[in-house]
């Protein structure tokens, strides 16, 4: 495998060559390359990728705090001009010493994926509103799974393997998808449960789409689930 040098660092480069079907006579030849960065270029990469980390994690954030506070979504536009301004804060002063082209890509790819979730969301709810059904949402950290839908208990930890736990608190038996479902249904107000005393609980109101987000899970208790 020959060794090339490249501006600023080296790569390896091998080739095939391949003779397509038909009697054509005609060679193709591929190239697959590595390339490996000089240490100041790795600098400047790590420098990057870590740019792009922050950008991502705190456009994400106020996404998120603003679709919580005012039910809004954010545009493309919107964000860009966000980026602009973290630049000007001092503690930030950072971004723009990186190029500016893999920050604005980090906003487009997260633009697309929001709007991606936001069409099969609306999808969703169509179709349940057509079949006459009722879409339930929650966030995604409700711990559906590892909470009892009998007693309330909740796990310290649920590996994604135990399809089936007993209930170290009340001993009930659960199978993991329908416990989780059931919880999914509590959460969103559409079914009722029994609190500690035995008396019945139901959420008011029924809403057809409903985030529990803002509802606190009981701390979590020590014990792994009987299997």
């Amino acid at each position: 495998m020959p060794r090339l040098s490249g501006r600023g660092g080296m790569a390896d480069a091998s080739s095939t060559t391949t003779v397509p079907c038909g009697g054509t006579g005609r060679v193709r030849t591929a190239y697959r390359c590595r390339a490996y960065p000089t240490p100041e270029q790795a600098v400047m990469l790590s420098r990057t990728f870590g740019c792009v980390r922050v950008v991502w994690n705190r456009t994400l954030a106020a996404r998120h705090a603003r679709w919580h506070a005012e039910r809004r979504s954010t545009s493309y536009a919107e964000t860009d001009r966000a980026l602009t301004e973290m630049k000007k804060q001092p503690d930030l002063a950072f971004l723009g010493e990186v190029s500016s082209v893999p920050l604005q890509q980090t906003l487009r790819h997260q633009h697309t994926a929001m709007t991606a979730f936001f069409q099969k969301r609306a999808l969703l709810t169509y179709k349940t509103h057509r079949d006459g059904r009722t879409l339930a949402m929650v966030d995604r950290w409700y711990p559906s799974s590892k909470t009892c839908s009998a007693c309330g208990h909740l796990l310290a930890m649920l590996p994604l393997g135990t399809r089936h736990w007993a209930c170290p608190g009340c001993g009930t038996r659960h199978d993991r998808d329908v416990n989780a479902a059931q919880n999914i249904a509590v959460a969103a107000g559409l079914v009722e449960t029994q609190n500690a005393c035995g008396a019945d609980v139901r959420h008011e109101g029924q809403p057809s789409v409903r985030s529990a987000v803002n509802q606190e899970p009981q701390p979590a208790r020590v014990g792994i689930p009987r299997l």
